[in-house]
């Protein structure tokens, strides 16, 4: 069972009313609001398994995180938004996950995940086991593994110690250096000056499971499923959930780039840089921090501070930043601003704001003809 306090209000006879309210499990942290994922209807607004955006801008609001449990009681009103979204929260309390609920949840959302868990994508994540990936592989199927090694190795050349590697298909494979763990796409007939693109995750993407980033951004479950097969590498790191964001690691991933770069033999001046949500928010971050670095940037519903400094940083970089126009989890003004100033001295620089598209909407535009971003990228 679930316990936790729920707001209520009185009618005109001095009789209390409960007020609408629910129980769920957080997915995703934006500003100010997060996803939430119905695990209790309560007093039934919402079926289990339904995803809700609730604001978290009120008074005394917990401190919580991805995988907690929240008990909302808002006014009872839901913006048409896909997902839905609560904007007059009364009271937000943190419960348990009843027990029963939450093995059926995980059950029916993560029957990947499990399946890759058993096969030890990912030994070192739990109970601290130090084997080393490959090692861990290869005891599930090591004909299978030695197999794909020699595959991975004909296409990459020698594998570097400081790497571990699991081999998924030809061209796409985790990584890891360093702390920093990451997903690589490597193209078909890879050489040398290749471009390369770094893509930054959103903030449901936090965590030590790189099966997360291709689970709920929209970039790399297209980068994996094949729907976007650029001629230029790819890297997608994940941020670690002790961090708040791409900025609490900007040198660390500054080091990641220029190894990829030395190891592959990419084009130094064709390094280009994209992400949404947090991860757009971290591309103009990273773009700001190492100005004149990247060939181009391409943030995605990110936010970015409007200051003289910034704005002359850019002033050299091609930049296309894209939002949605009801995107009510990161204000588009944010960037709309921000690129209006910086044509003003820089003629590469362009916003795209995508008629009635919210925030969740905007990844889409990868994939749009209409758009072409990776090419863009690609031939800035």
């Amino acid at each position: 069972m679930v316990f936790s306090l729920v707001a209520c209000n009185s009618n005109d006879e001095g009789k209390d009313i409960l007020n609408p309210y629910f129980t769920g499990k957080v997915v995703e942290i934006y500003d100010k609001s997060c996803l939430i994922e119905v695990t209790d209807i309560g007093n039934g607004h919402f079926a289990v398994g339904d995803k809700v955006v609730v604001s978290t801008d009120i008074t005394n609001c917990p401190i919580y995180s991805v995988g907690d449990y929240l008990t909302i009681s808002f006014d009872g009103k839901v913006a048409e938004s896909y997902p839905p979204q609560i904007l007059k929260v009364f009271m937000i309390s943190k419960a348990d996950g009843d027990v029963e609920v939450a093995k059926e949840d995980t059950s029916t959302k993560t029957d990947g995940h499990t399946e890759t868990t058993n096969k030890d994508s990912n030994p070192d994540s739990t109970q601290g086991d130090t084997t080393p990936k490959t090692e861990g592989v290869a005891e599930t199927s090591k004909s299978q593994d030695d197999e794909n090694s020699k595959s991975n190795s004909s296409t990459k050349g020698e594998q570097n110690d400081n790497i571990d590697i699991e081999v998924i298909d030809a061209t796409f494979t985790m990584q890891q250096y360093a702390s920093i763990k990451y997903w690589l796409y490597t193209p078909e007939n890879p050489k040398k000056d290749m471009p390369l693109i770094v893509y930054l995750h959103g903030g449901s993407g936090k965590g030590d499971d790189l099966e997360l980033i291709t689970a709920v951004d929209g970039f790399p479950q297209y980068v994996k499923d094949k729907k976007v097969c650029p001629d230029a590498y790819i890297i997608m790191p994940q941020v670690s959930s002790d961090y708040k964001g791409w900025g609490d690691i900007k040198a660390n991933l500054m080091k990641l780039i220029n190894f990829v770069k030395t190891e592959y033999k990419i084009d130094e001046n064709k390094i280009s840089l994209t992400g949404h949500s947090m991860g757009g928010t971290g591309t103009w971050q990273l773009a700001l921090a190492y100005p004149n670095t990247f060939s181009a940037i391409a943030p995605l519903s990110g936010s970015v501070k409007f200051t003289d400094a910034n704005i002359s940083k850019l002033k050299n970089t091609p930049v296309w930043a894209i939002v949605g126009e009801v995107d009510k989890i990161v204000d588009p003004s944010s960037s709309i601003s921000f690129i209006e100033e910086l044509q003003k001295i820089n003629p590469k620089a362009k916003i795209t704001v995508i008629t009635g598209a919210d925030h969740f909407a905007v990844p889409t535009s990868y994939l749009s003809g209409e758009y072409n971003i990776v090419s863009w990228l690609i031939e800035q």
